[in-house]
């Protein structure tokens, strides 16, 4: 193909892909077919101005439904996005609750870490992305982004129909029938136990002894006393 032939090619195809600035997802005849695989060239440098216009600023990712089926050891998410250019997709998830086993249109897809949070890369189009979770117990919160559609949620095979969310975050806490029995089953006992030696100085020997049953959980107790009883139930 000579230069200027190309040349031409060239402008004939950032003409005909003109519309795209305006409309993401174009019907396959308004695009000759000899210039349809051009497009992700010409998209690539166009960037997000291929993208829908919301409020004055371009929109260019639309996630859909979100699917969770989780319980105390882990669990699995789908969900659908639709993608108007290349871009990077922040995943349901947080440190600690790292997606595992991630596919994209079932596809292995690496999981990216971007500020902190777990992403991964997508062509445009419409996409389906999956993964699972693996943890010891079940998060308080799971990020799941603030623009996401609609979340459906399962917990211990149970349907949650009225789901609590906060800007991007999934409220998790106090869900799980497993966590709930481990929780009435929490106690902690202090044993408070003193010995005086008489002496020049006197010395007093102090030794608390803790029963802890229930989940893992950190305490902060206040310096014991020299009076009071010999037991402490907490």
């Amino acid at each position: 193909m000579t230069g200027r032939r190309r040349a031409t090619l060239l402008a004939a195809c950032g003409l005909a892909l003109g519309p795209l600035t305006l409309l993401a997802q174009p019907a396959p005849g308004e695009i000759p077919p000899e210039l349809r695989d051009w497009i992700p060239w010409v998209s690539a440098n166009l960037g997000d101005r291929v993208c829908t216009q919301v409020g004055g600023e371009p929109r260019c990712v639309w996630p859909g439904e979100l699917d969770l089926d989780l319980n105390t050891k882990g669990g699995t998410f789908q969900s659908r996005v639709l993608a108007e250019t290349r871009l990077m997709q922040h995943l349901p998830g947080r440190p600690g609750a790292w997606p595992e086993e991630v596919r994209v249109d079932g596809r292995p897809a690496p999981v990216i870490e971007v500020d902190g949070a777990p992403a991964v890369v997508l062509e445009p189009g419409r996409r389906a992305i999956q993964g699972s979770f693996v943890w010891n117990r079940l998060p308080e919160v799971l990020d799941v982004g603030p623009l996401t559609g609609v979340v459906h949620l399962r917990v211990d095979g149970k349907e949650i129909p009225l789901v609590r969310r906060d800007g991007g975050q999934l409220w998790l806490k106090g869900l799980s029938e497993a966590e709930g029995e481990s929780s009435e089953a929490d106690e902690v006992r202090l044993a408070v136990f003193r010995q005086i030696r008489d002496g020049s100085p006197m010395l007093i020997e102090t030794r608390l002894s803790f029963r802890v049953s229930g989940r893992p959980r950190e305490l902060l107790l206040a310096q014991p006393p020299l009076v009071g009883p010999a037991a402490l139930p907490v």
